[in-house]
């Protein structure tokens, strides 16, 4: 019952987030966008009896990341570090599900796909991201790492919970690369629709697979 309430409460505070970013609502937007990663860590507590301290502490970076970015021209490199360790958190929690041994060759090809998509980032982005390139390039590195121990999952481990993991992360990709292209490369339009939809719904999808 609990956990139904905390559901709820960050259901209908991504559904006002949005809504405030569709319409460009800034006071609405400072008042949801931080309550977000809050409600889903408590929900997340309450709905499953082993927790873990790493997606919690992921979702925390989420928080701060979150609320830097309110003010993204005067706190974005503090955002994109929060992120960043946020990333980090999730890959070490991925690792723990995967036993490595058992590798194949076919499935470290697998991460060729994320190199590529990277590279185009990085040839359309690079140009414009001036004195943060290296920590550019490193987070575009990381989150693919991310992204890509989820698909190990889904092959050793199939089943709904990893498919929505694998799901949360791809979103995830789509809402920093849509993040990255509207501050740095030239403003989309409903970019905060977009980057706010596919955020939330990449936190709230990991969260579940990992139930």
């Amino acid at each position: 019952m609990v956990n139904t309430f905390w559901l709820l409460l960050f259901i209908i505070l991504a559904v006002f987030n949005l809504l405030f970013n569709y319409y460009d609502n800034k006071k609405g937007i400072h008042f949801t966008k931080p309550l977000l990663m809050p409600s889903l860590m408590i929900y997340y507590i309450y709905a499953t009896e082993g927790y873990s301290y790493l997606i919690l502490a992921a979702l925390f970076c989420g928080f701060l990341g979150d609320t830097f970015l309110l003010n993204h021209e005067k706190h974005f490199l503090k955002g994109l570090i929060s992120f960043f360790v946020g990333h980090l958190l999730y890959i070490i929690y991925f690792a723990g599900e995967i036993s490595f041994s058992s590798l194949r060759f076919i499935d470290m090809a697998w991460i060729l796909l994320y190199i590529g998509y990277a590279l185009i980032l990085v040839k359309y982005l690079m140009p414009y991201l001036g004195s943060i390139k290296i920590l550019g390039a490193l987070y575009m590195g990381v989150i693919m790492i991310m992204s890509y121990m989820t698909l190990l999952i889904v092959i050793y481990n199939p089943g709904i919970m990893s498919i929505l993991m694998l799901i949360g992360s791809l979103l995830f990709i789509i809402s920093d690369s849509v993040l990255a292209f509207n501050a740095f490369k030239g403003k989309i339009k409903y970019s905060g629709f977009i980057i706010m939809s596919t955020y939330i719904a990449a936190q709230f999808l990991i969260v579940l697979g990992a139930i």
